[in-house]
């Protein structure tokens, strides 16, 4: 499901700013539209993205889908890495061309916790950092990478919100509801447009 909010105001306020939030994964990989006239900014679309890496072989590959508790429910077959880098590259091409962007604030991909992120995603999300920067940069975006503790914390102290839920006190209280849960989308969609709106203002 896509994130997409309108103003009602749109065609009475001239928009000054116009950029693209990415937030990395190479299975969540997400994104959000913004634009920004001279009182706030506006989220155009968002969502989250077919395209993503997860193969960074010559060749395709095939591997076991697994459950959290390990479980094989079936098999994922992976195109080549030139294939889908091809169509990372196509898929941001596509946003430029339609949305015209001035700048593109990705998020860079760190570890938080060993064992978190098993296997190579640390190494394909610095890849698809890389990628998306390099071609931005290419079409002439200005590009800003952002760390998520970096943007959390600014928008937490300055909305004094919190973006998840926070617990209530066991058996007495109920729990105060997160930023996220305004949004009938993905968290990664709310954050790629979060980190937008904080690195191109």
């Amino acid at each position: 499901m896509s994130l997409k909010i309108r103003s009602r105001r749109r065609d009475k306020v001239k928009v000054i700013n116009r950029g693209i939030g990415v937030d990395v994964g190479s299975t969540n990989l997400a994104y959000g539209v913004l634009e920004r006239n001279q009182e706030r900014w506006r989220v155009v679309a968002g969502g989250m993205a077919t395209q993503g890496l997860k193969n960074l072989k010559t060749s395709p590959e095939t591997v076991d889908v697994k459950k959290r508790g390990g479980e094989v429910i079936g098999q994922e077959v992976r195109p080549a890495f030139q294939r889908q880098l091809k169509k990372l590259i196509r898929w941001l091409d596509e946003l430029i061309e339609k949305h015209a962007p001035q700048f593109i604030v990705i998020e860079r991909f760190q570890t938080r916790g060993a064992g978190r992120f098993a296997g190579n995603t640390p190494e394909i999300c610095s890849i698809i950092v890389g990628a998306l920067s390099t071609h931005a940069t290419r079409r002439g975006l200005r590009v800003v990478l952002v760390t998520a503790g970096e943007w959390k914390n600014k928008f937490q102290l300055s909305t004094k919100l919190k973006l998840d839920s926070t617990p209530g006190k066991r058996g007495k209280t109920k729990g105060v509801p997160g930023f996220y849960k305004k949004f009938p989308c993905p968290n990664h969609a709310v954050d790629a447009s979060l980190l937008g709106m904080y690195g191109g203002t």
